[in-house]
Formats: C-alpha cells, sequence, structure tokens
C-alpha cells in the first residue's frame, strides 16, 4: 500500500508544480486572465509542502520544496510536460490553454489535500525513504534529473 502512496505522491508532486509553474509564468508573461490564479498557486505551494515533509522527512522534504520553489523541478523533468504548448503561436489559444490551467488549480488543490490527508492515516513517516531509501535507487533518480536537464538544454537549443 505504502509504495502505491510514494509513486502517487511523487506524481502529483510533480504535476501540481508544473501546473503551478506554468501558471506563475504565464501570470508574468500577462496571459492569465484570473486575479486569483498567483493566490492559488500559493496555496498549492504550501499543500505540497506537507506530503513532501511527510513522505521524506524534515530534511528531504525541504529540499524538494525548495527544488520546486527556485523552480529546478522544471529545468529537469518537469518541462517534458509543456512540449505539447511549444508549438502554439497563437495568442488566443495560448490564453485558452492558460485558461485551463487556471481552472485546474482549485480541483488540483483539492486533490492535494485530500491525498495529504489520507496519507497521514494510511502510510508512515518518510514512507518515500523507506521505498526508495537505497542508494541505487537515489543515484537512478539524481541520473534522471541530470538527463532531463541536458535534454531540455538540446531540445530548447534546436527549438529556437
Amino acid at each position: 500500500m505504502q509504495i502505491v502512496f510514494v509513486v502517487l505522491f511523487l506524481v502529483l508532486y510533480v504535476l501540481a508544480n508544473e501546473l503551478t509553474y506554468m501558471v506563475a509564468v504565464h501570470q508574468q508573461m500577462g496571459l492569465c486572465q484570473h486575479i486569483s490564479a498567483g493566490d492559488l498557486c500559493w496555496i498549492n505551494r504550501v499543500i505540497m509542502a506537507v506530503p513532501c515533509v511527510w513522505y521524506c522527512g524534515w530534511i528531504l522534504g525541504i529540499v524538494l520544496i525548495a527544488f520546486a520553489l527556485f523552480g529546478l523541478l522544471h529545468a529537469t523533468i518537469g518541462w517534458v510536460l509543456t512540449i505539447p504548448t511549444l508549438s502554439i503561436d497563437d495568442e488566443y489559444k495560448m490564453i485558452q490553454h492558460t485558461d485551463m490551467e487556471c481552472g485546474l488549480l482549485i480541483p488540483t488543490n483539492i486533490i492535494c489535500v485530500l491525498f495529504g490527508i489520507l496519507s497521514f492515516f494510511l502510510t508512515t513517516f518518510k514512507s518515500a525513504i523507506q521505498v526508495l531509501g537505497s542508494t541505487s535507487t537515489i543515484i537512478v533518480i539524481g541520473s534522471v534529473l541530470v538527463i532531463g536537464f541536458i535534454a531540455r538544454g538540446i531540445v530548447l537549443r534546436k527549438v529556437s
């Protein structure tokens, strides 16, 4: 059961943080028309901080929070989720896409809250460390992050 929740945590961590990152970027570009989008992004960051600490412990949880806050998650593996939007040239289509992202913020926040509450009852503290705790697993995750960062540089160089 804990393995399922750890995998769900990792997927939710990546998807929720990538959604908030992209909404924040589109808000800075002036494409986001929703006033509360920035507040909902910060609420999502706070909500996701709780499962990060619960699943990974205090030190690694704070590292995961910082990793997402500084945009490193997007720079390593999250950018893959934005590939379909790279070919959008029309401003109207981009605003529609941004509106869809903003519309997903509230359901994402609700899912994150429910997931966090369920995690307290169905998993143990530091369960991600228990499931993924071997050194080889950590090396594989680190390698995926480095390869993702290098691939992002190559793809952005080819696209530009």
